[in-house]
């Protein structure tokens, strides 16, 4: 089971990261290779994923879906 974390950066049910922790945590729960053959095999796939996407209409997009996020907030009276 892989821990969720909280907004603060801590496991739920969890011990606290200390400064500098959360990396090493993350290598722990799901270990991965820190090298440019494996980063650009993620780059590539991001690209071919976001290929059928115009870039500047999907970014519009995301920032108006942030604002009505941000707008709907008020109404919340159990959002902090």
């Amino acid at each position: 089971m892989i821990p969720i974390l909280s907004a603060t950066a801590r496991p739920i049910g969890g011990q606290a990261c200390a400064a500098g922790g959360l990396r090493q945590t993350f290598r722990t729960w799901a270990p991965h290779p820190e090298n440019g053959d494996y980063i650009e095999s993620i780059a590539k796939g991001v690209d071919a994923e976001l290929m059928p996407y115009a870039f500047p209409e999907m970014l519009h997009q995301r920032d108006q879906w942030l604002i009505d996020l941000l707008e709907a907030k008020p109404n919340q009276s159990q959002i902090p």
